[in-house]
């Protein structure tokens, strides 16, 4: 099973990347197209997340 990371900060980049050499963790090698196809669905929870914040403060 997998999960997405997306480190924001080179302490998470650096963090990421000792994991990986470490065999801690394991990436899944993408291809373009469904790398791009992984983006678009990070896009749509990213402003799905956000609208529902919206929402939520309006409801308070």
């Amino acid at each position: 099973k997998y999960t997405t990371v997306i480190p924001r900060t080179e302490k998470g980049k650096k963090l990421f990347h000792k994991v990986l050499g470490e065999k801690i963790i394991k990436n899944l090698i993408l291809k373009a197209p469904e790398k791009e196809n992984m983006k678009e669905l990070i896009t749509k929870f990213s402003h799905s997340k956000m609208e529902r914040e919206v929402s939520f403060m309006k409801n308070l």
